[in-house]
């Protein structure tokens, strides 16, 4: 009889101790999810709001927790393995930045192709006696996004009493482009110096023009060295995707025993490691 409570004494105590530490191990759970997603739909929204896109914080974040889960149940019905499906679960989880980061990047380059047509027309406004906030006016008339967007973000902010140099600075902190950076330097020590405005301009669109035809030069000389590392990258995939068809039960080991994990990390390191050596190569800043 003494033995039958004390065994349900200790019954009654590991089951309480499992309880309290569920609970508090989802307290804490709960806590650092939630400054995440604060975290992450604060970072979200700033940059949803720079990039001038349609879509909210919250729509971002959970189609990232949705991405997270769809590629850990891909990766589990494909290769029956947690450790693999973990590691897709991963890739799914950073999928949207990649993608977000990818949109900003062509925003971007779009915004310093537009930018020398810009200051063409900046400079034209100014010969034809216009002022600096007139000119930035006809651009917001007649340019297009993503130049229109920013500028006439711009011309709200000088329109709210804000000062026409930290406007600019502004302008330049959102977009982070390197010939808006020069046009915005150039801009403030003209206008603090007394120079010529529309001359400036003018050079600033020469060097610019230049600049983009160099580095198109570049472009197309390094264009095989980009092509060459796609396709060695690719090849431990393609050839892995050929034997799985071919001898599915030997190439299945490397993703069901742990000597076939560990190739699989070595190779996945030595493609990273590969793919940052053709990437410092190709890469040639001007």
């Amino acid at each position: 009889m003494t033995f039958s409570w004390l065994t349900i004494l200790i019954g009654i105590l590991v089951f309480a101790s499992v309880g309290l530490l569920s609970y508090a191990g989802a307290e804490v759970f709960g806590k650092g999810f939630r400054r995440y997603e604060e975290k992450y739909l604060s970072r979200a929204s700033q940059e949803l709001d720079e990039m001038f896109l349609p879509f909210s914080a919250e729509q971002i974040f959970y189609l990232n927790i949705l991405s997270v889960l769809a590629f850990l149940i891909l990766g589990f019905l494909l290769t029956r393995s947690f450790i693999l499906a973990i590691c897709l679960g991963g890739l799914g989880f950073f999928l949207p930045r990649i993608a977000l980061n990818m949109a900003k990047q062509r925003r971007r380059e779009k915004f310093d192709i537009q930018l020398v047509d810009g200051l063409a027309t900046i400079s034209n406004s100014l010969k034809a006696g216009l002022s600096l906030v007139q000119a930035i006016e006809v651009i917001t008339r007649e340019a297009s996004p993503p130049l229109k967007e920013e500028f006439g973000l711009m011309l709200r902010e000088l329109t709210l009493g804000v000062e026409l140099e930290k406007a600019l600075n502004n302008l330049a902190d959102r977009v982070k482009s390197m010939d808006l950076d020069l046009v915005v330097t150039s801009i403030n020590i003209v206008r603090g110096t007394g120079g010529n405005l529309s001359e400036m301009f003018d050079q600033i669109a020469d060097t610019i023009r230049e600049r983009n035809t160099l580095k198109g030069k570049i472009s197309s000389l390094t264009a095989q060295g980009r092509l060459q590392g796609i396709v060695i990258g690719s090849l431990p995939l393609v050839l892995g995707v050929i034997l799985y068809f071919l001898e599915p039960r030997m190439i299945a080991r490397l993703f069901t025993e742990p000597l076939g994990w560990g190739i699989i990390a070595i190779i996945i390191v030595f493609e990273g490691i590969g793919a940052l050596f053709i990437r410092k190569i190709v890469n040639i800043d001007i």
